[in-house]
């Protein structure tokens, strides 16, 4: 941005290195566009590829200008091709993300299967596989959940803040593959099958919460001794996700039926597994602060305190001192 506030580039991503490039490039813009005027000729390649680099020319208008090159070196011709198969990469991600995960999961898959590869660890690697992934998923495709899963990682290799969801892909894949190999056996007693797979396809997402508990309440009475306590595991999890849920809304009343339903759910003896408990109280911080309740914003920052999460430092202390800030209002 200049001084007058005009857009001078868009850094591809927000790294360390593609600030760098960006800088490099309008630097080199610069310069293209000094020359060019000058009289320069045989630079439309080069200026092309660097406003690209810039943001300055879109996917659309990029394709029309390269076509139209006549000065074009072999080398910057493969930079061209590869930014154009980019772009085919990311508009089917973006297809995906329509609701058309399907079409463009096929079409992604198409382009693979004639050579055409998105550029490593760019937003159009990182968004074709995770649609491939989403669509494994969903279509109960092992090997491709695999081989998604070890693109990605190999996408977001140099993101650290991304190990925790690569971890998950390769998880979720190892799951897929069990929930698969269990659906089809028919050597195994039904009602174990079957609790098995509810848990996996819950654990999955292809059960959500309250579905899974509807399902499951339905498979306890007949789930082997040795399964029940796997089953009621969840069956925990799941109520605690749908008050969560439930309290995702700005109206005043449904959040306090939610956050109250989960209080009940811990003044019983329940308490949330690790991977829900900052949801859970989020949820009851929130009507705390909506109710103006000191006493449920305490028992929130306790309950954040609890789980030992470092990060939430901040917003406990904030809690807290809203609460006590009440509290001497009352007083006054």
């Amino acid at each position: 941005m200049d001084a007058e506030g005009n857009i001078l580039a868009k850094p591809q991503a927000r790294s360390v290195t593609s600030f760098e490039s960006t800088r490099t490039a309008l630097i080199e813009h610069t310069d293209l566009v000094k020359r060019i005027d000058g009289g320069e000729k045989g630079l439309d390649a080069k200026l092309l590829l660097c406003e690209y680099a810039l943001g300055k020319v879109d996917a659309a208008a990029f394709k029309t200008r390269s076509a139209a090159l006549t000065d074009a070196t072999d080398e910057q011709k493969a930079a061209i091709a590869q930014i154009n198969t980019d772009s085919a990469f990311l508009e089917l991600v973006q297809q995906s993300q329509r609701g058309e995960l399907d079409d463009a999961a096929q079409k992604i898959l198409a382009l693979l299967d004639g050579g055409q590869t998105p550029t490593p660890k760019s937003r159009a690697d990182s968004g074709a596989w995770g649609a491939l992934n989403r669509y494994a998923m969903k279509t109960r495709n092992v090997e491709l959940a695999k081989r998604s899963a070890a693109r990605l990682k190999a996408a977001y290799a140099d993101n650290r803040g991304a190990d925790n969801y690569v971890k998950g892909l390769a998880e979720s894949a190892d799951k897929l593959a069990v929930l698969v190999a269990l659906s089809s056996n028919e050597g195994m007693a039904a009602a174990e099958r079957d609790v098995k797979v509810a848990i996996l396809e819950y654990e999955l997402r292809m059960l959500a919460p309250k579905a899974f508990l509807e399902k499951a309440g339905t498979l306890k009475a007949g789930a082997p001794d040795d399964q029940k306590a796997a089953l009621e595991a969840a069956m925990l999890k799941a109520s605690f996700e749908v008050q969560v849920a439930a309290g995702r809304t700005r109206d005043a009343a449904v959040l306090a039926e939610a956050a109250n339903a989960l209080l009940a759910m811990l003044d019983a003896g329940k308490t949330p597994p690790e991977d829900v408990a900052l949801q859970v109280w989020n949820t009851i911080a929130r009507h705390g602060i909506a109710a103006s309740d000191p006493a449920i914003m305490e028992r929130a920052a306790d309950g954040f305190e609890a789980t030992g999460n470092e990060r939430v430092g901040g917003f406990v202390a904030d809690l807290r001192k809203r609460a006590a800030a009440i509290r001497d209002t009352t007083k006054n």
